[in-house]
């Protein structure tokens, strides 16, 4: 699954004024998942916003966000070196699966990766593309036998094969589609009913 970061800010004070400059002795006391596992040792990195705010990111499927909601404890004076009291050093902060989901579900959806998901941009920048070189760089090789077993990709270049290659008809087989090397590929019976013609599947 093709995941992005969420952003988890939080506010630093001391003596009720904005914290500012201390990103270095800002750094997590704890992290736990809600069943008690330590993720301390994964815990991401902080950075400053400015005036007093300050913010970390983390990714779902992603250490340590990768066994659902975390909690966890900011030290925001690690070293003591900003003399802040307890109450404004150490901060509380959750990081939950609604919160990346609420993410995911309000901005624009502009990316398929490989494995078929959606991706959220909330500028609408396309991140990735099936350009057309990458189209070019296909290679489907040509169905033979029983339509039915074809694969998706089969049924598609026998889409293109019966509207571009080479194809005949009479009276009793029917349309009769080749392949580039001018064999038969399949044939379609045609039929009539009360006027009204019916082309049968491809055989």
């Amino acid at each position: 699954m093709a995941n992005t970061a969420i952003e988890i800010p939080f506010y630093v004070a001391k003596d009720g004024e904005p914290l500012t400059g201390a990103a270095a002795e800002v750094e997590f006391e704890s992290l736990k998942t809600l069943g008690g596992v330590d993720k301390s040792g994964s815990a991401p990195s902080i950075s400053e916003i400015g005036g007093g705010w300050y913010k970390f990111s983390a990714t779902y499927g992603q250490t340590p966000f990768d066994a659902g909601d975390l909690i966890g404890v900011i030290d925001a004076d690690k070293n003591a070196a900003n003399s802040l009291a307890n109450a404004e050093r150490y901060i509380p902060v959750e990081i939950r699966l609604d919160f990346y989901g609420m993410k995911r579900l309000t901005e624009k959806t502009v990316e398929i990766d490989s494995m078929g998901c959606v991706e959220s941009d909330l500028n609408n920048s396309v991140k990735a593309k099936l350009a057309s070189d990458g189209l070019s760089s296909i290679t489907i090789t040509e169905p033979a036998g029983d339509p039915d077993s074809w694969t998706f990709e089969q049924k598609l270049l026998w889409l293109i094969m019966r509207f571009l290659n080479k194809h005949t008809s009479d009276n009793y087989n029917g349309i009769k589609v080749h392949k580039a090397d001018g064999t038969l590929s399949t044939t379609q019976q045609v039929s009539e009913v009360a006027g009204v013609k019916i082309v049968a599947k491809a055989q």
